[in-house]
């Protein structure tokens, strides 16, 4: 086979002819591998080759499939055709391969022939069908004297490479025996073993018997689901073993789904291991005396069943058995009896004072908002959050309330540190209902209010998990129904607004949506957007499982007490858009007004470094070019600073040249002239302190200075309000201009626009 390997191989590999014996040196056939030196070992005499740079290895198919890239069957089916490979099995056996040794280990493999062709050493052959009659398994029994092994299970593979041949192992699907014969509309008999089905179903056709694959302990592993709906009869072998498969197949009968589970006790005085075949081929039972003994059978359900048997009678009522009930109402349509009602909003917006007050009202027998004549309501406050000397009592006093008409829970007692979570469990942390079901009947209370969940709620629940707040909520409606006793839940409302979610009112409360859906009513308190001043708010119908919503109210709570305010049309979203709005024309004149402290305080600054700046360089003036060249100021606004401080006096401009500009501080003396309202005292362009009087020309003062010299304001820096002013940055007056102004034309003379300098 040496020439067979060397010809198969050279035509991927040339550089295998180089070296002589049986190792040769190749590159690697792996595509994977960029084999630059040859490191891949062949065995020319058995094909076997092995790459010691990446460490792969195989055989003839394995290194087709790799050089060539041909896929495994195709690979397979090359090696074949040139001897390399060996054949599948033929009747049972695998030839030897081509070059004198046995291949590798098959499972054991039986003839596919008819019953009658047994091999010796076994007693009998039951063949395994599926619903439809296609075989795929069989079982060889052997004789009763054979020691040790009693049975030999084989399967029909039916993919794969050795598709269609036997391998000695027990199926993984399996079906019941005989089940492809299994008549419709008959009770079924279920008994152990192929033998007794084989003589039961021998004796008659009135009923249907299977059995299965394996021991007691394979029960389970066979697919029962034909059996659904039918009337089956359990015949147990008499020992231990036998009982107890019996026991697991009535468990999964009734998961299934069968319609009548029957089990047949054998005798105590039945030899041990006694089955049907005994009673028929030792014992000579015919069909009557099986009939008989069939009869028997009492019904067996599983225990479980029986149990969930019970409960479904009692839970699963028919809905003609049930008489509709009459909704009670505490307050009508907001606060039904004997439901939960959850009331949500966000901190500060007047929720908990809005339930004291509903409390209050009610107390004294009259309709919240409306005050119309009712029935007083006893009301138990529950809250971790307020005191009841300091906040709540002085709440209920405000509100006119009938004190003797409301408990609330004094959580400052030590025996209430044990009652501080919603839960219906005893012994434990959280009885907090079973004392509500006690003060329920010691008081008389129709109304609960709790404020808020958060702070009842168990330290192990997770608020945004639908499932933990459903287990946690359910016990509270519970008590609710049970007791006719209207709960008001208070919870907070998340920061997002609810207009930006598609869920409506359970977007806003904060946690799970699941706390709106486990309540039959939901109220949404938000702040009043109409409201300038003052604590005011909207209380809001959102959700209601009985009956239509009820119209939106207003309250306000302020120095004189709380006021109900008047019936709106808006819906929740609306007044949630409007505070909204609202907010944001807050915010923006927040930033105007810190942009505008900002301008101030930029503008001070500037100012504050003129003034540094002249005084560090006295002389007759600082021009406005020098200004910008040597202050770190925004060339656009120095304009206005500079005008800015000539308006307050602190500085003084005069021209110099046509074109230039020169700036400089005022004396203190001036600047408290100009401060108190008195004129400054001025000689040419300048302000002078002491006696000296104005150079005068006739009637007028002769000076350069703009602030004696008013002209039509124009150009686009031109202040509005007061008097007309020249421009920040003029360049001072024509000659011609300046005589005519002496002479008293000043609306004949032209607009003047400024230059800079």
């Amino acid at each position: 086979m040496t020439g067979v390997y060397l010809s198969l191989y050279l035509q991927d590999r040339p550089e295998l002819g180089r070296g002589s014996g049986a190792e040769r040196m190749c590159s690697c056939p792996s595509p994977a591998h960029e084999d630059r030196k040859p490191s891949c070992s062949v065995h020319v005499e058995t094909g076997k080759w092995y790459c010691h740079g990446c460490g792969d290895g195989g055989g003839v198919v394995k290194w087709l499939r790799l050089a060539r890239g041909l896929p495994g069957p195709e690979a397979l089916r090359t090696a074949r055709r040139l001897g390399l490979a060996p054949e599948p099995p033929v009747n049972g056996r695998r030839p030897f391969s081509p070059n004198g040794r046995r291949p590798y280990r098959q499972p054991r493999s039986v003839e596919n022939a008819p019953v009658a062709a047994l091999p010796q050493r076994y007693g009998a052959c039951y063949r395994y069908c599926t619903p439809d009659g296609t075989e795929y398994a069989r079982v060889f029994r052997y004789p009763e004297s054979h020691p040790g092994r009693k049975a030999d299970p084989y399967t029909l593979l039916s993919n794969g490479l050795y598709a269609g041949t036997w391998t000695h192992r027990a199926p993984q699907k399996r079906w019941p025996y005989r089940i492809e014969t299994l008549p419709e509309s008959v009770p079924v008999v279920i008994v152990e073993g192929e033998k007794c089905a084989d003589a039961l179903a021998g004796l008659t056709e009135e009923v249907g018997v299977v059995s299965w694959l394996g021991g007691g302990g394979a029960v389970l592993r066979t697919d029962w689901n034909a059996l659904a709906g039918r009337e089956v009869v359990l015949w147990p072998d008499a020992d231990g073993p036998g009982r107890e498969a019996m026991a697991k197949m009535v468990k999964e009968l009734d998961r299934i789904g069968a319609a009548e589970v029957k089990l047949i006790e054998p005798e105590q005085d039945r030899p041990s291991g006694w089955d049907v075949a005994d009673a028929i081929s030792k014992d000579g039972w015919g069909w009557e005396e099986t009939q008989q003994f069939l009869l028997q059978a009492e019904r067996a359900d599983h225990q479980e069943c029986r149990r969930l048997r019970r409960v479904a009678e009692k839970v699963l009522v028919r809905a003609e058995g049930i008489d509709p009930d009459r909704i009670d109402w505490i307050w009508e349509p907001y606060l039904p009896a004997g439901a939960v009602t959850l009331m949500a909003g966000a901190p500060g917006c007047g929720k908990s004072f809005l339930s004291t007050a509903l409390a209050a009202s009610l107390s004294q027998g009259l309709t919240p908002f409306h005050r119309r004549q009712t029935e007083k309501v006893r009301t138990a406050i529950l809250s971790l959050e307020d005191d009841p000397a300091r906040t709540i009592v002085p709440r209920l006093k405000a509100c006119e309330a009938d004190l003797g008409e409301i408990v609330i829970f004094d959580w400052r007692h030590r025996e209430a540190d044990s009652l501080e979570t919603l839960s219906m469990r005893e012994g434990t942390r959280g009885e907090l209902l079973r004392v509500l079901r006690e003060g329920v009947r010691m008081h008389g209370l129709r109304m609960v209010i709790i404020d808020t969940l958060t702070a009842f709620t168990p330290a192990g629940v997770d608020g945004h998990e639908a499932v933990a707040v459903r287990r946690m909520m359910k016990p509270l409606a519970r008590f609710a129904t049970d007791c006719g006793v209207g709960v008001l839940v208070i919870c907070h409302a998340r920061k997002r607004s609810s207009h930006d979610s598609t869920h409506g009112v359970q977007a806003t409360v904060l946690g799970s949506v699941d706390y709106v859906a486990s309540c039959r009513s939901a109220l949404l308190v938000q702040r009043d957007p109409k409201a300038e001043e003052g604590t005011a708010g909207v209380m809001t119908h959102a959700k209601c499982n009985f009956g239509p919503l009820g119209a939106t109210l207003s309250f306000s709570i302020g120095a004189d007490g709380w006021k109900w305010g008047e019936e709106r049309r808006e819906s929740g979203d609306e007044i949630e858009q409007a505070l909204l709005a609202r907010k944001d024309h807050r915010r923006i004149r927040e930033r105007e007004k810190q942009r505008e402290a900002r301008r101030a305080a930029r503008k001070t600054r500037m100012k504050e470094r003129i003034r540094t700046y002249i005084e560090q360089n006295p002389g007759e003036g600082i021009s406005t070019r020098e200004l910008r060249e040597n202050i770190e100021i925004r060339c656009d606004t120095i304009a206005g600073v500079l005008n800015h401080m000539l308006e307050e006096g602190r500085l003084i401009r005069r021209r110099k040249g046509k074109q230039k500009v020169l700036w400089s501080l005022v004396e203190d003396g001036n600047r408290q002239r100009m401060q108190s309202g008195e004129k400054p005292l001025k000689t040419g362009s300048r302000f002078q302190t002491g006696s000296q009087e104005p150079e005068r020309n006739g009637n007028r003062l002769v000076s350069m200075n703009s602030r004696t010299c008013p002209v039509e304001n124009s150009g686009p820096r031109a202040r509005t309000g007061g008097e007309k002013r020249e421009p920040v940055l003029g360049t001072g007056l024509h000659p011609e201009t300046e005589t005519k102004r002496n002479q008293g034309s000043d609306k004949d003379s032209p607009k003047l626009r400024g230059r800079s300098p």
